[in-house]
């Protein structure tokens, strides 16, 4: 199985993924997007190349662990955490006007129909960041508290739903250590689901 943290930036996703990867032993994967992006010298606004960037990684990525057949693996199944996946790729590409949400919607039952959700649970984390310095993270630290990201993500979200994909469970992050204990306890329930 695969744990997708996902959420808007600076939702502390990142921080969250972390934890529970260490305390449940679990690998963890973040494919470093920004330098690729950089190193490609990809555009953000308006680019379809960008869309098509993304979307082939995360394409990939649930291909190939569809392909492993996880099931297979019965006494020690093959599961990790991963720091942002296919609902990022997708609200990005609305947000930045990558793709029209027509197309996102193509794209999410072209998902569906693959099955490639099948082994995918999704975290989605919200949460309003207190800590509100500077961050120089990376070339979209402008986005960062940004509306348009969160309803962005919201719509690909409706449309997964409406298609009765993936299970998307949602976490609102209060940035203290009562967020910790709640996490852990969802992260059980997502085990055990």
């Amino acid at each position: 199985m695969v744990y997708v943290f996902e959420g808007p930036r600076n939702s502390g996703k990142t921080f969250l993924s972390k934890f529970i990867a260490e305390k449940f032993d679990m690998p963890r994967y973040q494919f470093a997007f920004a330098d690729y992006f950089s190193k490609l010298n990809l555009e953000s606004r308006n680019s379809r190349e960008a869309h098509a960037f993304a979307m082939g990684k995360e394409l990939m990525l649930m291909q190939l662990f569809k392909d492993l057949d996880p099931c297979n693996y019965l006494t020690d199944p093959f599961s990790f955490v991963h720091d942002r996946g296919i609902l990022t790729v997708l609200a990005w590409g609305i947000m930045e006007g990558r793709i029209t949400e027509s197309e996102m919607e193509d794209q999410v039952k072209m998902i569906n129909q693959m099955g490639l959700m099948d082994e995918i649970s999704i975290i989605f984390v919200t949460g309003d960041n207190p800590d509100k310095i500077e961050r120089n993270k990376d070339q979209w630290d402008h986005i960062d508290g940004d509306n348009r990201e969160l309803e962005s993500y919201n719509k690909v979200i409706s449309k997964f739903e409406e298609h009765g994909i993936a299970k998307i469970w949602k976490f609102t992050n209060r940035f203290g250590d009562g967020s910790l204990t709640d996490i852990t306890l969802m992260f059980e329930n997502i085990l055990f689901d």
